[in-house]
Order: C-alpha cells, then structure tokens, then sequence
C-alpha cells in the first residue's frame, strides 16, 4: 500500500495517497515507514495549498495531520508548517486590510500558539474596531 500510495502521491492525488496510507496503517499500525509516509504526504498536501497561498486549506490541512497523528515527535514539523500558514494567512488579510478576519485568524493561530510572539505583535497593531 505504501507503493501505491507514493504511486498516488506523484500524480498529485494527495488524498487518495493519504487514504491510502492510512488503510496501510490499520494493517500495519506498529509499521514505522507507514507512519512517515503519513507524515510526509501530509506536509506536501499542505505545502501544495500553502505556496498556492490557499492559506485556510493549508491551516486545514495541518489540524487534521495534527489530529491523525500519535506523537508529539510526529506533529513538530507540521505544526512548524501550521503556524506558517497561520501567519501568511494573517499577513495577507492584513495586506487586504480586512481586519476582522486577522483578527479572528489570530484568534485561532494563539490557541495553538499562545506565546508567538508574531501572532501576539500582530494583534496589537490591528486597528481598533
């Protein structure tokens, strides 16, 4: 399942490659390649979103890899990834200066990261509403 799923990965089916990988996963739950693999096709099926600057799909994304996994060890590098798309995300909406969504996006970005330094600067520029 692993192959085929790499076989799904490479042709940009990243769902069917993580549904995969997660079938593989209840034959194999002790199977360590399996459980990088999930980490892997994650990150690049959130990578994709977050350099199309899909920013709330991307943050989708990771929650749900977050989510799927068993380890803290596991989720480092997808939360480094879920916060940079938090923060790209917030950036662009203040750019297009619709703060209520910044504010909200911030909102969310500090329950996963409530001592971001970024997160919290950002918010305190906002305008006040």
């Amino acid at each position: 399942m692993n192959r085929v799923a790499l076989d799904s990965m490479e042709k940009g089916n990243y769902d069917k490659a993580i549904n995969y990988i997660l079938d593989a996963e209840k034959i194999y739950p002790t199977y360590d390649f399996t459980r990088r693999n999930k980490i892997y096709y994650y990150n690049i099926r959130g990578h994709t979103y977050l350099s199309q600057k899909d920013y709330p799909l991307a943050i989708k994304i990771y929650k749900e890899a977050i989510n799927a996994m068993k380890t803290d060890t596991d989720t480092e590098l997808l939360r480094k990834n879920l916060n940079v798309a938090y923060y790209n995300y917030a950036l662009s909406e203040n750019r297009s200066k619709r703060y209520s969504n910044v504010s909200s996006i911030l909102n969310e970005a500090l329950l996963f990261f409530p001592n971001d330094e970024r997160f919290i600067n950002l918010k305190n520029k906002l305008p006040k509403q």
